[in-house]
């Protein structure tokens, strides 16, 4: 089982959170080193990351590999269990990759207004989830009790929010609460490269 992954791309941050949370023996591939690229053109001609090959079978796409690592390695858990409660859980997934993760390209445009647009999409979507915190301020991590791939799925971009530039509200205390909670677990701290360290003080 092995991960192709860049040192500090947030998409393959949130894949190793997962590894590190199931506690695999998952090799990890930095592509920052020549000869982990030479390999991962023979998984993944198109050379992106993350790329997960597993008993012969390559995955590219991130959420797909974090379902089937949660599917491959059933304990703990990191989807709820009853069908409504996955469900919502799966609509929360979509609308983060779609209003932080789709964000990104955009972010790192050199147009000045595209950069502007998708960073103002990414802090209106985290107000939004600083809502639904306060609303459930009950639940230790967003919307359950128990860590999930959701978490897994926000930590990564609250850990870059300095460095994209992104200012949240006064208001914004129940997030970063959540936020140190998530930061704290042994899983997100395995799953740091040293980049990605330094990524938050910059």
């Amino acid at each position: 089982m092995q991960l192709f992954s860049s040192p500090q791309c947030p998409q393959c941050h949130r894949v190793r959170m997962v590894l590190a949370e199931k506690e695999t023996q998952a090799r990890y591939a930095y592509t920052n080193e020549p000869q982990h690229r030479e390999d991962l053109a023979t998984f993944n001609p198109e050379g992106t990351t993350p790329t997960f090959n597993d008993r012969g079978m390559t995955l590219t796409e991130p959420r797909i590999i974090m379902e089937y690592l949660d599917d491959r390695f059933p304990h703990p858990p990191l989807m709820p269990v009853d069908p409504v409660g996955k469900a919502k859980a799966r609509v929360w997934l979509l609308e983060i990759e779609r209003r932080l993760y789709g964000q990104l390209d955009d972010l790192h445009s050199p147009g000045a207004k595209k950069s502007a647009t998708a960073r103002e999409t990414m802090r209106n979507f985290l107000i939004q989830v600083t809502a639904e915190l306060k609303q459930r301020e009950n639940k230790k991590f967003f919307t359950n009790d128990s860590f999930t791939l959701l978490d897994a799925s926000l930590a990564p971009i609250l850990w870059r929010l300095k460095s994209y530039k992104i200012e949240m509200p006064r208001s914004s205390g129940p997030l970063w609460k959540y936020a140190r909670e998530v930061y704290s677990r042994p899983c997100f701290q395995r799953s740091l490269t040293e980049v990605e360290r330094d990524l938050h003080l910059s």
